[in-house]
């Protein structure tokens, strides 16, 4: 009796620490956003008089590494390059660092810094159908204590995006302190 007693209790560990392991997994996935290029309107030729439209969306955004961008685009009459600065800056189609062409295009965001994108149709590119995207760099790995205060981010992917992000963090936290210490 008193060893099946004792296997219940080091099983019932186990199954804590899994629990909280997985828990931990999901908190981290859940961080992650996709976010559709140019909000409603999608990547297109704006008509828009303002040159700089996809620029001016993406700084409206904090990217950070994990999350991806969702090009929705109409594939027969346009396409979607990756390229480096200088041919972002010139519209050179010639040799892009990465093609898609299903008008449905998910690109993850899996490296800090600038991601250059033109739309395939050099004539597009001209009329400004172009971006550029600044991928936050995790401090959380190479600084714990920033130098200076950062003032608090914008939303990143509107209001009920972030309520669903917290509200699962939070749930995960209740969990977490049930599956520990059995409160």
């Amino acid at each position: 009796m008193a060893n099946t007693l004792s296997l219940s209790k080091q099983t019932n560990k186990v199954f804590r620490a899994l629990g909280l392991f997985i828990l931990l997994v999901l908190m981290q996935t859940v961080g992650a956003t996709e976010f559709k290029v140019g909000g409603s309107n999608g990547w297109t030729v704006s008509s828009d008089s303002d040159a700089l439209l996809y620029n001016q969306w993406a700084k409206t955004h904090r990217f950070q590494v994990g999350d991806s961008l969702l090009f929705v685009y109409n594939p027969n009459k346009d396409m979607v390059f990756q390229v480096n600065n200088e041919d972002y800056n010139k519209c050179n189609t010639v040799n892009p660092i990465a093609t898609f062409e299903d008008g449905n295009t998910s690109f993850k965001l899996n490296q800090s810094g600038a991601h250059y994108f033109i739309s395939g149709v050099k004539d597009n590119c001209l009329k400004n159908e172009k971006m550029v995207v600044v991928v936050l760099s995790d401090r959380s790995k190479n600084n714990p204590t920033p130098s200076s205060p950062t003032p608090p981010p914008p939303s990143r992917n509107g209001a009920s995006s972030s309520f669903v992000v917290s509200f699962i963090r939070h749930v995960g936290a209740l969990v977490g302190s049930y599956v520990l210490f059995g409160m």
